[in-house]
């Protein structure tokens, strides 16, 4: 008897596997690392696109973004487990390295009960970040405000009118050089046989 294959079409890590079980749902950037973390801890693995396929009524409905189905044999789903959550603990560092406060969330999840009829248990995966507390009158807040106060219309339009003959501040302007307009010609133009 032969183990079954991953579907044709989808990305898999080469390990076979006699059955198959959904892990998470995961942005389809992180697939190719993840199928490479598996295949050196020997998990066969595979990943195909998240439908929105509800195996209980049937119904089809696309998620709100890409996502691909990250599936693993199910006798080494602790294995599979404990990969997925070290390679999520260091996209989470690398991300707060470049934005303190980030995580992974959204970018590793559960995969919703009702998507199959063979679903894991996920790894820990990152909260969603905290809103920072409402801070009080009175109390110092740690964060910049939200958001600027919006600038007066008339102002703007008065430093606009102000700067329409002011030479630009850089000698290179901030659009394509293909959208340059050249100087308006004479009424017929310059052509070579009428000098």
């Amino acid at each position: 008897m032969s183990t079954p294959t991953p579907p044709p079409g989808r990305r898999d890590n080469g390990l076979p596997s006699a059955s198959w079980g959904a892990l998470v749902d995961l942005d389809p950037r992180l697939s190719e690392a993840l199928l490479a973390s598996l295949a050196e801890a020997g998990v066969a693995a595979y990943v195909e696109p998240a439908g929105g396929h509800n195996a209980l009524t049937r119904a089809s409905q696309l998620p709100a973004r890409p996502l691909d189905r990250l599936w693993v044999d199910p006798v080494r789903a602790d294995q599979a487990r404990a990969v997925v959550g070290a390679e999520v603990r260091d996209l989470t560092a690398l991300l707060a390295e470049q934005e303190p406060g980030a995580t992974a969330h959204g970018l590793v999840q559960p995969v919703p009960r009702s998507a199959g009829h063979r679903v894991l248990t996920p790894p820990d995966l990152p909260d969603p970040p905290r809103a920072a507390p409402h801070q009080g009158p009175d109390q110092p807040s740690s964060a910049p405000p939200a958001s600027p106060e919006p600038e007066d219309p008339d102002a703007v339009w008065q430093r606009i009118v102000a700067g329409y003959d002011q030479e630009a501040a850089h000698p290179v302007p901030p659009w394509p050089v293909s959208e340059d307009v050249d100087p308006p010609r004479g009424r017929l133009g310059s052509r070579p046989d009428r000098a």
